[in-house]
């Protein structure tokens, strides 16, 4: 009876030692035309065309967020710009990702395309040429304060606690006097 009870309990106790396999993730990515392109070149090529004059017309060094997620098939869905964000920022940082669907490659669990969690990509910018001066452009500086407002959302949304989501690389872009 001893022997029974004793590899029973074997048994039961090297179930609990079985792993659970792992979930295979693929992360969302970024391709266009075929080649490995970071959203941040991507944008930096489509600010600096579409959006170069509003962006000469500023005096302003800040940050804004765009929070995201990709569809499965590719596309951009419920998308977020930080509050604060100027008008113009919000605008073509809005428009600069819209023109980025079918550009992702969704993300896949075990071999099965799923919906993304947030995508966090932060855009640094830095825009003087239309400072009068080095104290207007100091005085114009709203980087701490928007930084701090990294996951405020206009919407209302406020993400006060650790959200799991993917972090791109950062797009800093400057125009200066």
């Amino acid at each position: 009876m001893r022997t029974k009870i004793f590899l029973f309990f074997l048994l039961v106790s090297s179930l609990g030692s079985v792993s659970q396999p792992q979930d295979h993730i693929i992360l969302p990515s970024f391709k266009v035309n075929g080649d490995n392109l970071t959203l941040s070149s991507f944008a930096s090529n489509y600010f600096l065309k579409h959006h170069l004059s509003e962006f000469n017309a500023l005096c302003i060094r800040s940050c804004s967020f765009a929070k995201f997620r990709i569809d499965q098939n590719g596309n951009i869905f419920d998308l977020k710009i930080s509050k604060n964000s100027p008008e113009t920022i919000r605008n073509a940082l809005t428009k600069m990702l819209v023109a980025s669907n079918g550009n992702w490659n969704p993300m896949k669990v075990n071999g099965q395309v799923v919906e993304s969690k947030y995508i966090l990509f932060s855009f640094l910018y830095s825009f003087q040429l239309s400072c009068k001066d080095y104290y207007e452009a100091g005085s114009n500086d709203k980087i701490d304060r928007d930084f701090s407002n990294l996951l405020m959302y206009e919407n209302g949304d406020e993400d006060r606690y650790s959200e799991d989501c993917i972090v791109l690389t950062p797009l800093t872009l400057s125009i200066l006097r």
